[in-house]
């Protein structure tokens, strides 16, 4: 395995945590990332998002800002 491999797992520029899913609709459009506030809402309701719905993140903001991850 890379020794940069993070795990599926990396941040977007504005902060917000981006898993791997390379099945996904929306990942395909980011080399196979989906924002991680999409996946769950998505779990939470049992479908995929259509392609007209969006998702706001919680209202805390980016992680990366609050946890002062690099």
């Amino acid at each position: 395995m890379n020794g940069n491999w993070k795990g599926g797992r990396t941040y977007h520029k504005a902060g917000y945590l981006m898993v791997r899913q390379p099945g996904h609709p929306r990942g395909a459009a980011n080399s196979g990332y989906v924002f991680e506030h999409i996946l769950v809402t998505e779990m939470m309701i049992g479908r995929y998002l259509t392609p007209g719905e969006t998702v706001h993140p919680p209202q805390w903001g980016p992680r990366r800002q609050s946890s002062g991850e690099p």
